[in-house]
């Protein structure tokens, strides 16, 4: 379905919890959280009816998120039930990899078509201060047992002054490793938007430190899946690498997708307060047009582009799912 600005809105993010077992501190500033009551979560059969019906005006795509997905029980059934539903052609899941491990052969007999593993450092020590509790050892080898398995992975990083200085070694690793890498300029979110100034570090000085180690890199068409990030070569070491630049590039102009929150509450955009209650809707006697409706209001006001530089933005990322 297309938006009032011709954008072709079919790719659904979809949060499964507003919990994690990491505090990272770009997501939770300070460490302390209060959870969503468990009543007011989606259950896996409403998320699959709303899914369902979306298909009716042309959504395809379906990512989870969370939170953290994989701490909610029976996550990878939720992909099966995805899976099964016709005109869904692709279900992903974005984690932070910390039960990777456990769940991976899980996901794969669910059928899912690959899952983007948020890896900000390859530094112990680093890793534990920003995630503040996590353990670097199990994201690796999640990977590791996920990349043996057959699974399709992907790295996301959130660049940060904190660990700009690995970009070359993450980049390696993810030659090593023979999969695709990301890196995602840091959002001003909430209460991030004081940390942000400090933090931040813009896509061209990413750039110019990638030019600095491998020599000169070029622009493509190359895709992967279905995200915003635009892809590099990095011919000296036959590598495309993505870059997400929210902040100083928007691509707002060629945004597909829309969100819907743990507790049901459908998104235009990322970067916007305005929001739809489909929950109430999948609770009571309703018709599929009712989900369908609530689905086409909030594509309707999708807006023409963030403002996530305003200063304005009141967003919890963990609630909605990046």
């Amino acid at each position: 379905m297309r938006d009032r600005y011709g954008r072709d809105i079919y790719y659904l993010r979809i949060s499964i919890t507003d919990r994690c077992n990491l505090r990272c501190i770009y997501c939770m500033p300070n460490g302390i959280v209060n959870y969503i009551p468990h009543k007011d979560i989606l259950r896996f059969e409403e998320i699959s009816e709303i899914v369902d019906s979306a298909t009716e005006i042309g959504f395809s795509s379906v990512r989870i998120t969370g939170g953290e997905p994989l701490v909610r029980k029976g996550a990878p059934k939720l992909v099966g039930l995805l899976k099964e539903i016709k005109g869904i052609k692709r279900v992903t899941m974005t984690t932070n990899g910390i039960l990777l491990n456990k769940y991976a052969e899980e996901l794969k007999e669910k059928g899912i078509d690959s899952i983007n593993v948020s890896l900000d450092t390859l530094d112990t020590k680093k890793y534990r201060l920003i995630t503040r509790n996590g353990n670097l050892n199990d994201v690796l080898s999640g990977i590791e047992k996920a990349l043996n398995i057959g699974l399709d992975i992907r790295l996301n990083v959130v660049l940060q002054k904190g660990n700009v200085d690995e970009i070359k070694e993450l980049i390696r690793y993810s030659k090593t490793m023979g999969v695709s890498i990301r890196f995602i300029e840091y959002m001003p979110l909430d209460s991030c938007i004081n940390l942000s100034e400090g933090s931040f570090v813009s896509s061209g000085r990413m750039i110019e430190l990638i030019e600095s180690e491998f020599g000169p890199i070029e622009e493509t068409d190359y895709v992967v899946g279905d995200g915003p990030a635009k892809y590099i070569n990095i011919k000296s070491i036959g590598i495309y690498m993505g870059i997400i630049s929210a902040v100083s590039t928007p691509f707002c102009s060629s945004c597909n997708r829309i969100r819907i929150t743990s507790n049901g509450i459908v998104k235009p955009c990322l970067a916007s307060n305005i929001g739809y209650d489909i929950r109430n809707v999948v609770r009571r006697g309703h018709k599929r047009e009712d989900i369908t409706d609530v689905l086409i209001k909030a594509i309707d006001d999708k807006p023409l582009k963030h403002h996530l530089t305003d200063g304005n933005s009141n967003i919890e990322m963990r609630k909605i799912g990046g």
